[in-house]
């Protein structure tokens, strides 16, 4: 049975959260950190993070800029580098 693109759209949503909830944790940053340097309330980056809401795609490529990151690996369409998380980069 073909799903609902609703249905579709809440996958993508998760499947995003996680993503970034990933991403985040690799860079070493708190939701309030990640908040901050963005201009948004902590639990917006946690509606983020469970796929409650989904981010602009301005909020997105400046999140990919935050964690250093391409867009590809923070959407989850290619994995993350293994080392690029290892404290090269300083952590805000």
């Amino acid at each position: 049975m073909p799903t609902s693109v609703t249905e579709d759209r809440r996958r993508a949503r998760e499947h995003l959260g996680r993503c970034l909830a990933l991403a985040r944790a690799y860079a070493g940053l708190s939701q309030t950190a990640v908040a901050h340097e963005l201009g948004v309330r902590r639990a917006t980056v946690s509606l983020w993070e469970t796929g409650e809401r989904e981010p602009s795609a301005v909020d997105l490529l400046r999140l990919a800029e935050i964690f250093g990151v391409g867009l590809d690996a923070l959407c989850g369409r290619v994995g993350l580098p293994p080392l690029f998380f290892s404290g090269s980069k300083s952590n805000k």
